[in-house]
């Protein structure tokens, strides 16, 4: 049967067709706007729409559009925890003016994945107030929090990462990790610059933890470019090697945080391995200006005895054929304790053929390394400051080593200050108003000073050595008090 339609039918199709279709355009619209505001919510009680987000997933989402001003969300007191993957991407209008913020408001995210939060490539966020908490029990090279493929600008601040469950040797596992690879920290890239990480704390169950605290890897050896990371504030434990590990980085300020272990008897993937508060290891790089400063680092190493030689470094700088401007280490409290067979650097600092233009200084610092092992089979070796930053040092105005505070002790042999300053030409060289205690039961130096064809002025004044043996018929004063080497020295 042929159908007739009245005039009057057709125009209510096309009136319902038109309708339909401009609610499905405002429904895009509403979905995908741009964002801009301070009063965004994140509340899984509440469902997605207006300015309230069920999930970090959906605020993801929302910021595919982009932002066209500064966008604040907040997470809802009490609404977590939440259990979530989240991955972020570059945001179109993103800037220093247009900054994206999660306040957690004291709210937990967690996950078991290999991270909980990454930054590929986002720019410009801040996280604040949150709990982040990998709840793995794996042991490969999970994180917390990923930073990579440039993810510039971004600040981390009054955060808690904790990892209860993890303990892993793997090196690319990390509570935060600003490098390229997920898996490996010898891949070297361009993760991001100008990050920061202040004022959060990490940890995980005693004798638990990653490889790292926080690891920051950026491109290989002779690349100079700088790429600046701050890591301040922070209180950071339960590590297996380094509390910070630097790798082939170049420009850093890690000061103020508090870096040490808990549970004596070291981690539970092995007791005895080097261990770093700070390793810092700028190989052909430049430093730009670097601080290492104001840090307290105590407790890093296990007091179980070990039966072969292991290391301690309260700061290890390899500073080998660097460029830059100034490195700074100063004003950093470094108490490390233990037994068996150790080599203990306080600070080490080794520049070999370092360009720095203005000053490598080491400065302030209240070193105790107390390692009195009795036992006639464990030699140790304890330094409070090994200096290499003299080594064959062409370019700097002024390396310092002054008002340093050091007990060193030691079974076997101790050395207060350490100083090689072979082949330097440096225009001043200060070791001054230092103040270092040596107890040894075997041979050492207070001060020990090795100037070979150095030229340029050294200042040697106003600095106190005690030196004395502890174990009664074993002490030769002669052998202990100082060594000073000035050979050809102009």
């Amino acid at each position: 049967m042929k159908k007739h339609f009245t005039k009057l039918y057709c125009r209510t199709l096309i009136t319902k067709a038109l309708s339909l279709a401009f609610i499905a355009l405002m429904s895009v619209g509403v979905s995908f706007a741009q964002l801009s505001g301070t009063n965004y919510t994140i509340d899984a009680a509440t469902a997605t729409g207006g300015t309230n987000f069920a999930s970090f997933a959906a605020f993801r989402t929302a910021l595919s559009s982009g932002v066209t001003g500064p966008v604040k969300v907040t997470v809802k007191a009490a609404s977590g925890p939440y259990t979530e993957t989240i991955l972020f991407t570059a945001v179109s209008g993103a800037s220093a003016t247009n900054t994206i913020t999660i306040d957690g408001n004291g709210e937990k995210i967690q996950g078991s994945s290999t991270y909980v939060i990454a930054l590929n490539g986002a720019d410009y966020f801040t996280f604040t107030n949150l709990a982040v908490e990998n709840t793995t029990s794996s042991t490969s090279y999970q994180k917390c929090m990923w930073l990579y493929n440039s993810a510039d600008n971004n600040t981390i601040e009054d955060c808690e990462f904790t990892m209860p469950n993890f303990a892993s040797n793997d090196r690319a596992s990390c509570y935060i990790g600003v490098m390229q690879s997920q898996s490996s920290s010898t891949s070297y890239g361009d993760p991001g610059q100008n990050n920061v990480i202040n004022n959060n704390t990490f940890s995980a169950d005693i004798r638990k933890g990653p490889y790292a605290g926080i690891t920051v890897v950026n491109e290989g050896r002779y690349n100079y470019t700088i790429h600046k990371v701050t890591i301040t504030n922070n209180d950071i434990k339960d590590w297996y090697y380094a509390g910070v590990f630097a790798n082939s980085v170049t420009e850093v300020n890690i000061s103020d945080n508090k870096i040490h272990n808990t549970g004596s008897y070291g981690h539970v993937r092995g007791n005895f391995t080097n261990k770093y508060g700070v390793y810092y290891y700028p190989y052909y790089k430049s430093v730009g200006s670097s601080a290492i400063n104001n840090n307290t680092i105590v407790s890093i190493d296990s007091t179980a005895v070990s039966t072969s030689y292991y290391y301690a470094y309260g700061v290890y700088v390899q500073g080998y054929y660097a460029r830059g401007k100034r490195l700074e280490i100063s004003n950093n409290v470094i108490d490390i304790k233990a037994a068996g067979k150790r080599y203990y650097y306080g600070i080490y600092n080794y520049s070999y053929r370092s360009t720095f233009t203005d000053a490598s200084i080491c400065n302030d610092n209240k070193i105790m390394l107390l390692h009195k092992d009795v036992s006639t089979s464990n030699y140790n070796y304890v330094y409070g400051i090994y200096n290499f930053g003299a080594y064959f040092n062409q370019n700097v105005d002024t390396i310092e080593c002054s008002r340093n505070n050091i007990q060193v002790e030691a079974g076997y042999a101790t050395y207060g200050i350490y100083n090689y300053g072979y082949y330097t030409n440096t225009k001043k060289f200060e070791v001054n108003n230092n103040l270092i205690n040596c107890y040894n039961d075997g041979y050492g130096a207070g001060y020990y000073g090795y100037s070979y064809l150095q030229r340029g002025n050294m200042d040697f004044y106003n600095n106190t050595i005690n030196s004395e043996g502890w174990r009664l018929g074993t002490f030769s004063r002669t052998s202990t008090f100082y060594v000073f080497y000035d050979y050809y020295g102009r």
